[in-house]
């Protein structure tokens, strides 16, 4: 079994519902700085009835990072002769029945409302095409998304905007499996401290098929009223550099924490539209709003099971 550990990778935290307008520095608007080298992730618990929270303001420039060794992902998304293709990644969007929105592999999710889903509204403007290159003689591809893709979540307190961007995305997938793909976010607790800095490449080797994705990626929360066509003509903080991964992620502000578990793609059918997969990014807030400090995390599936009868 191989054992890969990326690079260091400076992130910073997406879930806009809990990190876009609020006073946090490690807002999806904020700027990661590294404060450790390698990646290894905790977790806890969090406060189980607190009311979601606004997404903080802070917009300081992106941070570089150090990107993983292994293949370079293609940034314009062209796939490899011979690759693995392009995967039309249809987001799932909410699961309504009976009039009442159920849970869906995608959505927000929040240490604020013990590990729940927060996202009553989830809606995507086209498909995200992953890219997938050639393997090399360790079974590992790059991935890079192809165009860029913007995403509408709706939870209590307004609307949330997620713009990722495909110039410059870089990442890879496991296709024979041995690579470590968790990602870590640990903030010291309050407000106004140093952002922490997501690190990738953490955990134990993963399982055939795993990967992560490596991006600029950009955020604003509007109005409760607002639709996806308002986040297509919105303007956005500025971009910082993020990642997702299909393994687990652990973020941790103070006592607040929150783990999830992504899904490996397939790939032998890689290029399947609504096939196995689901991309996970973690970030973290303090708010008053919901008491304090919070720990969320970004999940983006292709599929969805339907609803219960």
């Amino acid at each position: 079994m191989k054992l890969r550990l990326f690079g260091v990778l400076l992130l910073t935290a997406v879930l806009a519902f809990v990190t876009g307008c609020g006073d946090d520095n490690n807002s999806l608007g904020g700027e990661p700085v590294p404060t450790n080298t390698a990646p290894p992730p905790t977790n806890t618990a969090a406060a189980p009835t607190a009311t979601p929270v606004v997404p903080p303001t802070a917009t300081p420039a992106p941070p570089t990072a150090t990107q993983p060794s292994g293949p370079t992902a293609t940034p314009t998304g062209t796939p490899e002769p011979g690759g693995l293709g392009t995967r039309a990644f249809t987001i799932s969007t909410m699961v309504t029945f009976g009039g009442t929105a159920q849970a869906a592999r995608s959505g927000l999710f929040s240490s604020a409302l013990t590990g729940g889903q927060v996202s009553t509204g989830f809606d995507a403007e086209q498909p995200m095409m992953l890219v997938g290159g050639t393997p090399d003689a360790d079974g590992v591809a790059s991935l890079a998304l192809a165009q860029d893709e913007i995403i509408a979540v709706t939870q209590p307190l307004g609307v949330v905007c997620f713009k990722l961007i495909a110039a410059g995305s870089s990442g890879s997938i496991d296709c024979d499996g041995g690579t470590a793909y968790d990602i870590t976010l640990t903030e010291d607790p309050g407000a106004g401290v140093t952002p922490a800095t997501p690190m990738t490449g953490q955990g134990n080797p993963a399982g055939a098929g795993n990967a992560d994705l490596i991006l600029m990626q950009q955020s604003v929360q509007l109005a409760s009223s607002a639709t996806l066509a308002d986040c297509e003509a919105a303007t956005y903080d500025p971009p910082v550099m993020t990642a997702y991964t299909t393994t687990m992620i652990t973020a941790t502000k103070g006592a607040a924490s929150i783990t999830g578990t992504g899904e490996a793609f397939d790939c032998a059918n890689f290029a399947q539209t609504d096939g196995p997969g689901m991309l996970l990014n973690p970030s973290v807030a303090n708010q008053a709003e919901a008491g304090g400090d919070v720990a969320n995390y970004l999940r983006l599936s292709d599929t969805d099971p339907a609803p219960a009868p």
